[in-house]
């Protein structure tokens, strides 16, 4: 019985200590914790630009961490901008442009940099002319693009008839000879500023009319007496 107590006594002993050295541990942790807030100093900040990869004609964002409430200072180029909010409209700026934005706050300040990438190119509207068509006449298509940066821009265009593609026409006219009489006609355009293409634009011409008959023979102009002539006529 002696032994047994003196067991059990050890033990008690043991779980006090381990329940001493964690509380010791925890306490620690916490003085820890409140050293190292305590050393971080105020009015250091960061600030950064989103979008990260930003192009002309997008919205930036400035976005600073350790404050809040301060007004931000804008730079296109090196030259200061008047607006000072955490936004910034690019819808004038052009690609290559420098942009930066800087926070001062104390002793400390907080900027970020960017320079606009490529913005793709944007097709507005296609016509096609004649809106009516049929065999024989050549459709042409006119396109009406923008490009945020005021790149030139160059059009691909494909051609289709009844949904199958005709490599015979490459460019913004489509031979009437390429077509029938009931055929549908389709031309799909896509825009390149020489680094992007913008997304297709795909306009339906419509369905190929009838086309009226047509002489394919020219009477003398001189005859005397009766005169006898047999037209020829195509349709």
């Amino acid at each position: 019985a002696m032994k047994n107590k003196t067991v059990k006594n050890l033990l008690a002993a043991t779980i006090l200590a381990g329940a001493f050295l964690t509380a010791q541990s925890c306490q620690k942790k916490d003085t820890d914790r409140q050293e190292t807030a305590a050393i971080a100093k105020p009015g250091e900040v960061s600030v950064s630009i989103l979008p990260e990869k930003p192009k002309a004609g997008t919205l930036l964002r400035a976005v600073a961490a350790g404050t809040d409430g301060l007004a931000f200072k804008w730079e296109r180029n090196g030259q200061p901008l008047t607006d000072s909010a955490e936004t910034l409209s690019t819808t004038d700026f052009k690609k290559g442009d420098s942009i930066r934005v800087s926070l001062a706050q104390g002793v400390k300040d907080g900027s970020a940099e960017a320079v606009l990438l490529n913005s793709p190119p944007i097709i507005k509207a296609v016509t096609l002319s004649p809106a009516g068509f049929s065999r024989g006449m050549d459709i042409k298509a006119v396109v009406e693009g923008w490009d945020p940066d005021g790149d030139r821009l160059d059009y691909e265009y494909q051609w289709s008839v009844n949904g199958e593609s005709v490599y015979s026409a490459p460019g913004p006219v489509l031979a009437g000879n390429s077509y029938e009489r009931g055929d549908s006609v389709t031309v799909t355009v896509a825009a390149y500023d020489g680094e992007e293409k913008s997304g297709p634009f795909e306009v339906k011409a419509g369905t190929a009319g009838n086309s009226p008959p047509r002489f394919t023979s020219v009477p003398p102009v001189e005859f005397s007496g009766t005169f006898l002539y047999k037209p020829a006529v195509a349709d």
